[in-house]
């Protein structure tokens, strides 16, 4: 059936000063006319004004009402971003309740939702505006070489539990989709700079030029500098700690009209960071990214329904180096071609067809010259049912077949050839929602999902060989290493979930509740830290699946906002359960395992937020408050780890906050200031950062 747009059904004194498709988008989500997902497409200002909430295409991959998606969410808008008085976005992320941030250095830090939190942690699929930064060659996301101001970031949306029927593999624990001001829509324009201890100095622009209603450019310009934290590191880690994290970031982002029916957008990015990371196995290593991106973005309102067609490419250096695999080389290239069709039939049913192909290629491992590969072809659909004015169901699925392989030459003796690594995989994933608004205050959801964790390249392919007399092991003989495996299958996470939010309009406060059970079938990791495989007499340390666990929980958060005053709070509870193998014993005869979820998992988190604002002063408070948790650190060398004790800890940030006219503003705000230190992970302890900010719109 046609999807033209029908204007009329606009409330009447409604300004839309922008373009057609603009219109067709805000009708949507009024449950009138389909629209693109095409995340710069969407005039989130003007639904906004109109809907009086936020609006995301997280959930189903088109603009839904955020009390209507059927997911469990939660929106850091921009003003959230702006009061909070964060330097990044793993730090915002740490008020989301339910949402385990590890920061291991200045700029390297893991972040996951409800657990399972590791050094390159691979659970949490992180986007900008639809385009994945996430790292699948190793699997994890390396928040210090996002190519985005803070300040040019409209609004951050956080799904928990898995969306892979929407975003595909690795989207198993949770997805962060970042959202940028667009260029056709928001005439947005900013300098900011930043000064702290730590040496820390930061200048970033962002500055729009709209060229009527044909189209609009967004530049971004930063970068900022800072002294690495001067707490104790392991003799052996120390010499591979960075003295100074660095990072310089540029990128273009257009959108023009071509037609009234038809939107073009390109954008490319580019940025370097040098920041000291916390490898897999518990060690530093310095690392330096060289990171670049293009993409084209195209939709298009047709007689066949909403269509929108994006193909994009990252490409990802970086140079290494470290005390256990010495100097190390990635380059990574990712191209992907994505086209969606989504169509409205009739007023109570939207159907979204999509069709995806990705190709990743990693060179130069293992071996000088070598390369590992994978093609995916996927197929997807989304059926949205409004069963009544009060009920809404949602189903999505995902079809992905996996081909991989790898070229280049093998070790002379080897466990496996080289036709072994062409592996295909076939995967299904899927998510279910049910919304029902009992009252005008009171909605439910009861969501289930499941997705897959692809094995990693690195997991399926890396090797790396060391001498371990150099880290005085005498056990082992004068070689040993570390490699990947063809033989890994790919981790299913499935996840049931129920949420209730309550409005309580007489007291201007909102409660938003949630309990939620998560499965973990083949766990991927090295079995232990000891070598367990003999290769040519050559000990081996092997990625497999480790063995299963499960993952039980649930929230609760009260927020109110008056004229004057923002309080919030929130618990989570999260109780981690593991069946793991103990097969692999280390020398001295006792088992020894490179993970265990149920120890590192927090079991008690506390948020809690005050906010006061009069005439040109905003003061804002931020508690967290972290239960105790126990996992491996390194003791100096790949195959020789130690049992830390994390102890629980409170931390309190803040901002105090004058605006001195309209569009500038002056800050002081902390992180951690009521410690001059503390531990959150392996890597050496963190310590209290404070900065001054001015700001200045123009």
């Amino acid at each position: 059936m046609a999807a033209v747009m029908n204007l009329n059904p606009l409330p009447s004194g409604f300004d839309f000063r922008v373009r057609p498709l603009a219109v067709g988008v805000a009708l949507l989500s009024a449950g009138m006319v389909p629209a693109p997902a095409l995340a710069q497409a969407i005039d989130y200002g003007a639904l906004e004004d109109l809907f009086q909430e936020p609006v995301t295409t997280s959930a189903t991959g088109s603009p839904q009402r955020s009390t209507e998606v059927p997911a469990d969410m939660e929106i850091i808008s921009a003003e959230d971003i702006r009061r909070s008085g964060a330097t990044d976005i793993p730090e915002l992320l740490r008020q989301v309740q339910g949402v385990d941030v590890w920061r291991h250095s200045f700029a390297a830090v893991d972040a996951t939702v409800r657990g399972y939190n590791r050094p390159y942690s691979q659970r949490l699929l992180v986007l900008i505006n639809g385009r994945q930064v996430y790292k699948d060659y190793c699997g994890y996301t390396s928040w210090g070489a996002l190519p985005v101001n803070l300040s040019e970031i409209r609004q951050i949306e956080v799904v928990k539990g898995p969306n892979a029927a929407l975003f595909g593999f690795n989207a198993v624990g949770g997805v962060v989709n970042i959202i940028t001001y667009s260029p056709l829509y928001d005439d947005h324009n900013n300098v900011t700079v930043r000064a702290g201890n730590h040496g820390y100095q930061e200048v970033s622009l962002t500055h729009t030029a709209q060229f009527g209603d044909v189209g609009g450019a967004r530049v971004s310009l930063g970068g900022y500098g800072a002294d690495e934290f001067d707490t104790d590191a392991h003799p052996v880690d120390e010499p591979f700690r960075l003295d100074r994290s660095r990072r310089r970031h540029a990128a273009v982002d257009t959108l023009f009209q071509v037609s009234d029916r038809t939107q073009v957008g390109i954008e490319a990015t580019t940025v370097r960071t040098d920041q000291t990371n916390l490898l897999p196995f518990y060690g530093l290593t310095q690392a330096k990214y060289d990171n670049q991106s293009l993409r084209v973005n195209l939709g298009a309102d047709t007689d066949f329904g909403l269509i929108e067609a994006t193909a994009y490419q990252n490409v990802t250096h970086v140079d290494m180096n470290n005390a256990f695999i010495g100097d190390t080389q990635i380059d990574n290239r990712i191209t992907v071609a994505r086209v969606q069709n989504l169509i409205k039939p009739a007023s109570d049913h939207t159907f979204r067809m999509t069709g995806e192909f990705r190709r990743n290629v990693l060179y130069s491992l293992p071996f000088e010259g070598g390369k590992v590969s994978y093609d995916v072809w996927a197929a997807g659909g989304m059926w949205d049912w409004q069963m009544t004015p009060r009920l809404t169901l949602n189903n999505a699925v995902r079809y992905d077949r996996l081909s991989s392989g790898r070229s280049g030459r093998l070790p002379d003796t080897w466990l496996y050839e080289q036709d072994d690594y062409d592996v295909t995989l076939n995967e299904v994933s899927w998510n279910s929602g049910l919304v029902f608004r009992a009252t005008d205050n009171d909605t439910f959801r009861l969501l289930a999902g499941s997705g897959v964790q692809l094995p990693s390249m690195i997991e399926g392919s890396f090797m790396f060989l060391l001498d371990p007399n150099d880290y005085g092991i005498t056990q082992m003989g004068n070689l040993a290493g570390g490699a990947g495996s063809p033989e890994v299958e790919p981790t299913r996470v499935t996840n049931v979930a129920l949420t209730w939010d309550r409005e309580i309009p007489q007291w201007d406060a909102s409660l938003k509740t949630s309990v939620f059970h998560t499965r973990n079938k083949d766990l991927k990791s090295v079995p232990g830290i000891y070598p367990d495989t003999m290769v040519d007499q050559v000990p081996y340390v092997m990625f497999t699946n480790v063995g299963d666990s499960s993952a039980s929980g649930f929230e609760v958060g009260l927020s109110r906002t008056t004229r004057n005053w923002i309080m919030e709070g929130s618990y989570a509870y999260l109780r981690v359960n593991d069946d793991l193998d103990d097969s692999v014993y280390g020398p001295d005869g006792s088992p020894v395992k490179a993970i265990d979820y149920e120890d590192s998992s927090s079991r008690h988190k506390i948020n809690a937020r005050l906010g006061y604002a009069t005439g040109p002063w905003e003061f804002d408070l931020y508690g967290n408050y972290v239960s105790g948790y126990s996992l491996l650190e390194s003791g100096g060398s790949p195959f020789e780890m130690r049992e830390v004790d994390v102890p629980s800890y409170t931390l309190f940030s803040g901002r105090i906050g004058y605006q001195f006219t309209d569009n500038a503003s002056l800050a002081l705000s902390a992180q951690g200031f009521n410690t001059s230190s503390h531990r959150e992970s392996a890597a050496p302890e963190v310590e209290r950062r404070v900065q001054m900010t001015l700001s200045v719109n123009y």
